[in-house]
């Protein structure tokens, strides 16, 4: 079987593998519903639905009709997602399935492509099925694939450049990392670790000057465009979540949150089936020490250069994320998908590392018990790794099936509420900014700032001004004093028994508040997220 037909075959079997993993998580029953078919495990995805949606109809990136934000995280991903609106109906009917659908298509060609650049690097086909495999059977990467978030994305956008790398095209690796970016925000420290790579490649193979600039010129003005779309938008050159979620906003200081990301960061990637209780880890550094070795020594530049590009992207992913947003409990998907889009790439590392194992050398009697030795070592790794994402899988099913529950039983009843009983021209003030948003269709202020900027500048005064007839909030977490000013009556309320979306008790119980003293606009603070 020649080359291309033995990779074309690989794909379709990851692809299986993807379908099968993917099924195991929306057909989970654990909370004895369909939750995990119908809904999605964070309200943040909605968010990305309402401006997919508006992009569908050609409004632009409104989260209000006429109202343009920079709310979301992800413009690719809003993109990419835009055209299901196309061809499916609503909430109740085949847009989740399609939102699914495009996330699973996502995480398979990740799998390929951690394939095809373990093959470029190791020269095994055998390598590169590993590859593939390990990251269709990571739990982790399967609960993204279906979570209807950038996740997948995020890493597709990191492996494109390193596979062009090594097929020696670097202009269109170059070209490739514009899109990094507008994948998730970290991926720029990945450009510009990355960046000085293709750019040495560039001129060790003397190109013309002008080249250079025209495969940079994607990356400068999708990078521009996106930074004077927000400054337009918003008054800030970044989008509305940095200044919500960053570690400034998280008011702690640096050093201690950095120390407490490296802390979350740590703990969620020993919880990756890929590290094996351990014995995953120390592989996953054998295959960076032996793309080191390939780095230095190895006579395809280009095989060189994609060496040390798999060993750098990692490492400067979760540098972006241990210099960002803060990882308040790193056991929840709310905040541990933020590491996740490293898992990928960490599977080059792990298979090239089980290569390095079980590579033959020649030799006598004692270099084949050694090879021998590292064989049945590589055997217990991939062993080890094989178990637990047996578990993990299991689990974390069981995880995403309650996380949709809870969105069900919450946000999405009370968005239900809304289009039941708000009128067309009522404004809703939310502190969940997405299901109650897209569910609901009211005129919605978001009361953190994310997608209602003007919350970010003007406080309470924005909010009073926005002068809504109704308020979606956890019970107990409404500032008294604003409480009393707006007179707020309580007109329902959603819960959720069993809350797993995070540790805080309080979001388990929501509530939708009728303002009964409108147009009132005392000066306070606004209440907190």
């Amino acid at each position: 079987m020649s080359e291309r037909r033995r990779f074309i075959a690989l794909w379709l079997g990851l692809l299986a593998l993807h379908l099968l993993h993917s099924a195991r998580f929306v057909l989970d029953s654990a909370p004895d519903t369909d939750a995990a078919w119908t809904g999605f495990p964070l309200d943040d995805a909605f968010i990305h639905l309402v401006y997919a949606k508006s992009l569908s109809l050609f409004q632009g990136f409104d989260y209000n009709p006429g109202q343009p934000e920079a709310g979301f995280t992800s413009p690719l991903w809003t993109i990419l997602l835009a055209p299901v609106f196309w061809v499916t109906t609503g909430l109740d009917g085949t847009l989740v399935l399609g939102v699914k659908l495009v996330g699973v298509a996502v995480a398979t060609a990740c799998s390929g492509l951690v394939a095809l650049i373990t093959g470029r690097l190791t020269g095994s086909f055998a390598a590169a099925v590993a590859a593939g495999v390990l990251v269709a059977v990571e739990p982790y990467v399967a609960f993204a694939g279906v979570s209807g978030m950038e996740v997948a994305l995020a890493s597709f956008t990191l492996l494109l450049p390193l596979w062009l790398l090594a097929c020696d095209r670097t202009h269109a690796a170059l070209a490739a990392l514009a899109l990094a970016p507008l994948a998730r925000p970290e991926s720029t420290i990945v450009v510009i670790a990355m960046a000085p790579i293709l750019v040495e490649r560039h001129f060790a193979e003397r190109e013309p000057f002008a080249r250079l600039l025209r495969a940079l010129a994607p990356m400068v003005c999708a990078g521009s465009a996106w930074l004077l779309y927000c400054q337009l938008v918003t008054g800030h050159p970044l989008p509305s979540t940095f200044y919500v979620k960053s570690l400034d906003a998280a008011s702690i200081s640096l050093l201690r949150g950095i120390t407490w990301n490296a802390q979350s960061i740590a703990a969620i990637l020993a919880s990756s089936p890929l590290f094996g209780y351990g014995a995953g880890a120390l592989a996953t550094g054998l295959g960076a020490i032996a793309l080191l070795r390939t780095f230095g020594s190895h006579g395809d530049p280009a095989i060189r250069a994609a060496a040390l590009g798999a060993v750098v992207a990692p490492l400067a992913w979760l540098a972006g994320i241990t210099f960002s947003h803060r990882l308040a409990d790193p056991g929840f998907y709310y905040w541990s998908r933020y590491v996740h889009p490293v898992l990928p790439l960490l599977a080059v590392l792990l298979a090239v590392g089980l290569h390095a194992l079980c590579a033959t050398h020649r030799g006598g009697d004692a270099a084949r018990r050694w090879r021998h030795a590292r064989v049945a070592a590589g055997g217990l790794v991939v062993a080890l790794v094989a178990i637990t994402a047996a578990f993990r899988s299991s689990e974390q099913a069981e995880v995403y099936a309650w996380n949709c529950q809870n969105m069900n039983e919450v946000q999405v009843a009370l968005g239900r509420w809304v289009e039941t009983h708000a009128e067309s021209d009522d404004v809703v003030a939310t502190v969940d900014a997405g299901a109650i948003r897209f569910v609901g269709g009211r005129h919605t202020v978001d009361m953190g700032g994310l997608n209602s900027h003007e919350i970010l500048t003007g406080g309470r005064d924005a909010l009073v001004r926005a002068d809504p007839r109704f308020v979606a909030a956890f019970r107990g977490t409404i500032e008294p004093a604003l409480a009393v000013r707006w007179q707020l009556v309580e007109r329902a309320v959603a819960t959720s028994k069993h809350y797993t979306v995070s540790p805080a008790p309080v979001q388990a119980a929501m509530a939708i508040y009728e303002v009964t003293n409108r147009g009132a606009g005392a000066r306070a603070e606004s209440p907190e997220r």
